[in-house]
């Protein structure tokens, strides 16, 4: 597996990102591709949980929400394991230089990441 203090960290950038509304942090271009594909991480940028579909204000109080329901906390960090653990199958296959996105199977490169990101879920068949 890969180093337990990375894994952690790509975590809590990615809980940052989804649930602070100042000072977010920058999220890889690749990464956020990932994240904007994934259903349930829409649900939560419009504060509502993915698992029992419950609404909120805001995601302030979806984030408390994660921390009391045992359920929903669980299902929510397996999501967020399951995220890191794809994007850092989809790093290995995938170079970026100047901007442009270089996936190993193929002889040019992506300007989107978008792209890269399915060129990559294609070689990795995900």
């Amino acid at each position: 597996m890969y180093n337990n203090r990375r894994v952690r960290t790509l975590e809590v950038t990615i809980q940052r990102y989804l649930f602070k509304t100042k000072r977010r942090p920058r999220l890889d271009p690749l990464l956020l591709a990932l994240l904007q594909e994934i259903d349930e991480f829409n649900d939560i940028l419009g504060a509502r949980c993915p698992v029992c579909g419950r609404r909120f204000k805001s995601r302030k109080y979806l984030a408390l929400h994660f921390r009391r329901s045992g359920r929903c906390r669980v299902l929510f960090c397996g999501l967020l394991r399951y995220v890191v653990e794809a994007y850092w199958r989809v790093r290995k296959v995938t170079r970026r230089d100047n901007g442009r996105y270089y996936v190993r199977g193929y002889n040019y490169y992506f300007t989107d990441p978008a792209e890269a990101l399915r060129a990559a879920k294609a070689v990795l068949r995900i």
